[in-house]
């Protein structure tokens, strides 16, 4: 390969970066998200570890007629190697197994339009493994559901209507609201229609080396097309490939996850803003099933953990100058950071963060990363209304007290308790 953008020889000869080797100077080789996931790394920040495969190498994947490059895969077993010694669970051991996500990211953002897969490692003997090893056989179950429509949808081609097609059907047909409300013996049986669409192989490692291969791929889907186009990004900047180990909010009433900006995204004003969910992942809050509780409500049950997200997202935009959308997930009372990026608001709100982080002027101390350019991960929240918010971007809703669907059934993260406990809540269920 011919180095391009400024990179060095020796970057080009290293298709993969542990979290712990890149920094936001390496932006346009290892894509917004993976630099973000370095440099809170570098922070001492809880990211959930992994490792990145190069812009260069998507560029190489296709100059290949879309082949991953020779000797690619053996540096991802390198890499993968030391996440399990990090993470303390190996990839594909059904006694302690490690599952991971596999996620796009170009040097611009571009939210939404490449493909994700989350829960990649499981099959039908590892599922009972993680079953076992939490004592939690609805968790594993739903991890296992959640993994088959994804990879069904994005490499098996199928999309996702299917899937959704056939829990909205088994849910009317069972008298139940939510996918919250399945028990483990519901699990299974939707676990076994959905293998009626695409059954993915038992193998790992061809899991992974297929979902490598998809991501990189959807950089030329036609929605993807049309958005670089739309915002005069370059097709020849690729997108890098984000391995990163799982973390779970959909374990229970003490797990959850959800997203925050450091500043109201609506009015600028230095408001810590956001929601969440309980015993939800990240796709729960962005498919608007459920309604989130704010972030108030998570102060107010969790102060530990309120406090400790509180600090981070002050730390961020400190280090960052500007205002950050944060992506976290709490896994049984431990938080996590998934994701940070600069949040971009509307009109009113950039007047009001004149005010803020950038007010002593643009005088960056040497080493200091200066705020993103226009397009570099930001997000464009462009008023106050909450439905066409929703429609636009499938995030945060920005006006008003968001009405939480926990309200009536009041938990508290520790005791987990709860006046009425719908089944599915975390508890393990039967076999």
């Amino acid at each position: 390969m011919k180095p391009f953008s400024g990179h060095s020889g020796a970057c080009m000869r290293k298709p993969v970066w542990l979290f712990s080797e890149g920094s936001l100077k390496r932006r346009d080789l290892l894509g917004n998200k993976g630099a973000n996931l370095c440099e809170m790394t570098s922070l001492g920040m809880p990211v959930p570890f992994g490792f990145i495969i190069t812009t260069q190498t998507h560029l190489e994947y296709q100059r290949l007629r879309q082949r991953i490059p020779e000797g690619t895969m053996e540096e991802v077993k390198a890499a993968l190697l030391k996440m399990e010694i990090r993470q303390g669970a190996e990839f594909g051991n059904p006694v302690n197994p490690l599952l991971v996500s596999v996620l796009s990211g170009a040097s611009v953002s571009m939210p939404g339009m490449m493909d994700t897969l989350l829960n990649l490692g499981i099959n039908d003997e590892i599922v009972e493994g993680l079953a076992k090893l939490t004592a939690n056989p609805r968790f594993a179950y739903d991890t296992y559901r959640r993994f088959l429509q994804l990879y069904g949808a994005v490499v098996g081609g199928k999309g996702i209507h299917p899937y959704t097609q056939i829990l909205k059907d088994y849910r009317q047909q069972h008298g139940l609201e939510e996918h919250a409300d399945l028990d483990v013996g519901e699990l299974k049986e939707i676990v076994g229609l959905f293998k009626k669409i695409h059954l993915p192989p038992d193998n790992p490692w061809t899991q992974l080396e297929n979902a490598i291969g998809a991501v990189f791929s959807s950089w030329n889907n036609p929605r993807a097309q049309t958005y670089r186009r739309l915002n005069d990004i370059p097709d020849s900047i690729g997108t890098a490939v984000i391995i990163q180990a799982m973390v779970f909010g959909n374990m229970g009433q003490n797990s959850g996850s959800g997203i925050a900006f450091t500043r109201n995204p609506s009015t600028g004003e230095k408001e810590f803003f956001g929601e969440y969910l309980m015993n939800a992942e990240g796709e729960d809050i962005a498919s608007g099933r459920r309604t989130p509780c704010s972030l108030d409500e998570f102060k107010e049950e969790s102060p530990i953990l309120y406090n400790q997200l509180f600090q981070l997202q002050k730390t961020l935009e400190e280090h960052y100058r500007d205002m950050q959308d944060l992506e976290f997930t709490i896994q049984e009372n431990r938080l996590y950071l998934l994701q940070t990026r600069s949040g971009k608001n509307n009109r009113q709100g950039r007047c009001q963060n004149c005010g803020g982080p950038r007010q002593r002027g643009p005088d960056f101390r040497k080493g200091s990363p200066a705020p993103d350019g226009p397009g570099d991960g930001e997000v464009l929240h462009a008023s106050n209304d909450r439905s066409s918010i929703r429609k636009k971007y499938a995030r945060l809703r920005l006006a008003g007290k968001p009405r939480c669907s926990h309200r009536e059934n009041r938990f508290h993260l520790r005791g987990c308790t709860k006046s009425k406990r719908p089944r599915g809540s975390g508890d393990p269920g039967p076999n």
